[in-house]
């Protein structure tokens, strides 16, 4: 039997005509796009594996640095006998000092900084005060690597600024902390828009800027617990005080807030 619909027949019986003279210039289209594709890809897999062998050479150091006990323990025995703060030519880990931005060229410097482990005590307390504040410890908002980083710092004051920090080992008394610092009066530095920026952000590790600065002063805490961490404890604390007394309508410098006579 016939189909009741012969125009949908004939709808699908017709096809798609490339008119002749236009026919060759499509397939070499065609031909040129699949060769810049191949191209592009081959390209594609050979940064690929570029990038793939540059990683897995920092992944082996890194393995080979967790898994040297032995060394690290001779490595200790001698940092014991050496001074506080001291210079030295090349990293301990590569890997790590290359991924906070180290480079060996002129300009950069690596020290390694002696850090005493334990906690910190005041001098003898000879003045009376309130029992609050009648402790023999030193209250230090700082981490251990904070510490380290302001400490290679005023040895190199002068001249550089301290671009970061890691951890080489400790050994439950002392910890040794390697400091990348830039030379920032150094023409290559000067030169390199990547790290001239330190150059005007002076003394940052004193104001708590660097990475080890950031994690004491909390601010890589975000959330919830984090509302009186910004900017800063200290100023968070004024702004607040600012807004109790501009509420209550209180000044300053009145004797209501500060009373110097008491009756």
């Amino acid at each position: 039997m016939g189909s009741s619909f012969p125009e949908e027949e004939n709808k699908k019986k017709k096809k798609i005509k490339i008119p002749h003279s236009k026919l060759w210039v499509f397939l070499v289209f065609v031909e040129l796009f699949d060769y810049r594709c191949e191209q592009r890809s081959i390209k594609l897999n050979e940064e690929i594996m570029e990038a793939f062998t540059t990683m897995s050479m920092y992944k082996y150091l890194r393995d080979a640095w967790q898994s040297d006990s032995i060394h690290q323990r001779e490595r200790i025995l001698l940092w014991r006998r050496e001074p506080t703060t001291v210079r030295i030519d090349h990293p301990t880990r590569l890997e790590r000092a290359r991924s906070l931005g180290y480079k060996a060229k002129q300009g950069y410097l690596i020290v390694r900084q002696r850090v005493d482990l334990g906690g910190r005590m005041r001098p003898d307390i000879v003045a009376g005060r309130k029992p609050k504040n009648n402790r023999q410890n030193k209250m230090l908002d700082m981490n251990y690597q904070h510490i380290a980083e302001r400490r290679a710092y005023e040895r190199y004051a002068a001249n550089c600024e301290v671009m970061n920090s890691y951890l080489v080992g400790d050994d439950g008394k002392q910890a040794w902390y390697e400091v990348i610092l830039v030379d920032k009066t150094h023409p290559i530095i000067q030169a390199d828009e990547r790290v001239n920026g330190l150059i005007e952000n002076r003394a940052r590790v004193m104001r708590g800027l660097t990475m080890a600065g950031r994690r004491s002063r909390g601010l890589l805490h975000k959330g919830t617990g984090a509302e009186k961490l910004r900017p800063s404890r200290t100023a968070n604390r004024k702004r607040r005080m600012r807004a109790r007394i501009k509420k209550e309508g209180l000044n300053l410098q009145t004797e209501e807030i500060y009373p110097r006579h008491r009756r």
